[in-house]
């Protein structure tokens, strides 16, 4: 059995339990401990991080077919944990003492991250004073560390690892779908973040590894080149449109059409949908696998060529928004029943609108970009 096949098999292992507190994660409106303890428990936190640090140093395929499978007992818990593991990637841009400090400390440290750089920091002796809100903080109620932006005296962007225990977390994630991911506002005051925690934003984005522990296929792939674009949280999507059409197939046979009198699964109609659906759902996962492909292709020196990652942004987000269709299709016959609030079925179905919301999965600019780019024309797009 190879590492990757271990990894997504001890993820496949908890789909059942996760499934069993996706409503309790719903009523929490954050991951459940037992879930977090269990994610610990079982490594996947180190999926990306490097050996130097007790990690297991994979490649983005063997990242995304794990969350993919959390997705699969529940989408709350696949999305965090697309960002926790993640952060192994933007931890390894930090210097050698940060990485220390962090993972000498607890290997399966969980790190958690919000996008918009909407915090303030100003140098002082020995660092930096960082205050400000940020919003979207999925999964931070389990995390040691945040990663987070901030603007600097002149106008540029920095970095930095904030402690949890030094955040006030607000009670701001009141939502319709992924409400277990707690994705609520964090609020920094006058906190001290020492220098070796911060790193200017082209190395936070940009640039490869700051030390040479990632022997691994990540080392020269920033976050530039892979965020939320393929490797983060389009997963989330396969696994949670793979669980509907499991909890559609289980229900259909004991479903009747009233008027028609006859099972749903032996309706010719519901066989075509659920076709149409599965053929999308594996189009979708084909599509993010030849990202993966693009990846691995220039993994030797990261230099993505950005009509590539144009492409790669727009297949993901035509492969997020199958999933959502294929949801929809079976939903708008599921019946009555799929109606009920603490049912699966819905909740899947709100999950898809949640995740297809995401701004990185907006099919349009995603589409326009890659367009103006073959025409020869210079792209809009802020992050290429």
């Amino acid at each position: 059995m190879t590492l990757h096949e271990e990894l997504v098999g001890r993820a496949r292992a908890l789909v059942p339990g996760l499934l069993e507190r996706a409503p309790l994660a719903e009523e929490l409106r954050r991951v459940p401990d037992e879930t977090v303890a269990e994610v610990r428990a079982a490594g996947l936190v180190r999926t990306l991080r490097p050996t130097e640090y007790g990690g297991f140093d994979q490649d983005y395929r063997t990242f995304a077919h794990v969350v993919r499978e959390l997705a699969r007992g529940c989408a709350s818990t696949g999305w965090c944990a697309a960002s926790w593991l993640s952060q192994a990637m933007t931890l390894a841009r930090y210097p050698k003492q940060a990485q220390d400090e962090i993972c000498n400390a607890d290997p399966d440290v969980m790190i958690g991250s919000t996008g918009i750089p909407s915090g303030r920091a100003e140098p002082v002796e020995g660092g930096w004073n960082l205050h400000g809100r940020w919003s979207f903080a999925s999964g931070v109620h389990a995390t040691t560390y945040m990663s987070a932006g901030a603007a600097i005296p002149g106008g540029s962007v920095r970095g930095f690892l904030i402690p949890t225990r030094e955040l006030e977390i607000l009670d701001t994630w009141h939502v319709v779908g992924l409400r277990g991911t707690g994705s609520t506002d964090t609020v920094a005051r006058d906190v001290f973040i020492p220098a070796h925690r911060s790193i200017d934003g082209a190395t936070w984005v940009l640039k490869p590894a700051s030390e040479p522990f990632v022997t691994g296929p990540t080392r020269n792939l920033g976050a530039a080149t892979t965020q939320v674009t393929t490797s983060i949280f389009a997963p989330a999507a396969i696994g949670n449109a793979l669980a509907y059409v499991e909890a559609f197939v289980a229900g259909a046979p004991n479903r009747t059409f009233t008027y028609a009198r006859v099972k749903q699964s032996e309706n010719v109609g519901t066989q075509q949908r659920l076709s149409e659906t599965a053929l999308e759902i594996d189009m979708a996962a084909m599509l993010l696998e030849r990202c993966y492909d693009d990846l691995d292709t220039f993994a030797g020196d990261g230099r993505v060529p950005i009509e590539t990652k144009s492409r790669m942004r727009r297949d993901t987000a035509f492969a997020v928004n199958l999933c959502f269709r294929a949801i929809n299709r079976l939903y708008e016959v599921s019946g009555a029943h799929a109606l009920s609030s603490d049912g699966e079925q819905q909740r899947r179905w709100r999950d898809a609108h949640a995740i297809a919301s995401q701004p990185n999965f907006h099919w349009d600019f995603e589409a326009e970009t890659w367009g103006r780019i073959k025409m020869g024309l210079e792209p809009k797009h802020p992050n290429l």
